[in-house]
């Protein structure tokens, strides 16, 4: 089931022909990877074994279920490498291949979510823009409903629709006030963390941001749009949580993950911390990970 395939080998340059431009995008936003994250400060060898891995996962996908990868950089494609993945024989050939394949699978999940992150994040960042003036117009209403329109579990996700930023996942502006008032309108990293009280609503001025960034929605058949997956940051941790070094990044992560971590099977929602930091481009240092 599982060999050694040679880069050199005809099925090899067969299979990475056919995604070559996914190939090649993903050696770059490997490199990059590993130099935001302070390895190496010049190009090495690794970012390409990652690609080399991430096509020899193809290969054993198309032979094991006899079925063909059409296009590559997509959440679709993702799911199915991840059923090599599971494959009973993998564990055994993953550490004989010093776990560089599931090192390589995980940077490549970074890889999908980055691709769909800078549309996604135009998309929120004119819902925190409309937030604030729509909570003033339509609190009366919100407080007659009771929350009737919040998720309270397992919800397909909804159908992309097209934003100014191209084609993005819609929010329920709802959820997102209702993470404010969870949160009492504080930032969720540190309660000392001022900013000043918001003239539409006489509250103080936090942002909303989704943890499993709805860059990521594509990967889940339910949404990932409910209040307990929003979290409530001031504006300096919000810009910290999508733009921060990778170190403080992670520590921001695991704080708010750990206060989360248990909500999300309410909504059938299957998301662990590793996976949760590759979303965010951040691969742990073992495993032969960036």
């Amino acid at each position: 089931m599982f060999r050694k395939i040679s880069a050199k080998s005809q099925i090899f340059e067969n299979v990475r022909n056919n995604h070559e431009i996914v190939y090649n995008n993903f050696v770059k936003f490997a490199e990059s990877l590993s130099f935001n994250q302070g390895i190496t400060k010049k190009k090495s060898g690794k970012a390409t074994s990652y690609a080399r891995y991430l096509i020899r996962l193809v290969i054993f996908y198309e032979e094991i279920f006899e079925n063909k990868i059409i296009k590559l950089d997509t959440y679709t494609a993702l799911h199915q490498l991840e059923e090599v993945e599971r494959l009973p024989d993998f564990k055994e050939y993953n550490q004989s291949e010093g776990r560089f394949p599931s090192a390589a699978l995980g940077c490549f999940k970074a890889y999908i979510v980055a691709e769909h992150m800078n549309q996604e994040e135009i998309t929120d960042s004119e819902l925190n823009r409309n937030l604030n003036e729509w909570a003033a117009v339509n609190s009366k209403y919100l407080l007659i409903r009771e929350g009737e329109d919040l998720v309270k579990g397992p919800k397909k996700r909804a159908t992309p629709v097209k934003s100014k930023a191209g084609m993005s996942y819609p929010r329920n502006i709802a959820e997102s006030i209702e993470a404010k008032r969870k949160s009492e309108y504080k930032c969720e990293i540190d309660l000392l963390h001022e900013t000043f009280i918001n003239s539409t609503d006489n509250n103080p001025y936090v942002e909303a941001h989704h943890l499993v960034p709805m860059a990521a929605q594509g990967y889940f058949e339910n949404t990932i749009d409910f209040a307990d997956n929003i979290v409530t940051l001031c504006p300096n941790c919000h810009r910290k949580i999508h733009y921060a070094l990778p170190k403080e990044k992670a520590e921001m992560l695991e704080f708010l993950y750990a206060n989360r971590e248990k909500v999300y099977s309410r909504y059938r929602i299957e998301v662990d911390k590793k996976m949760l930091m590759n979303f965010y481009g951040i691969i742990k240092a073992d495993s032969n990970s960036l």
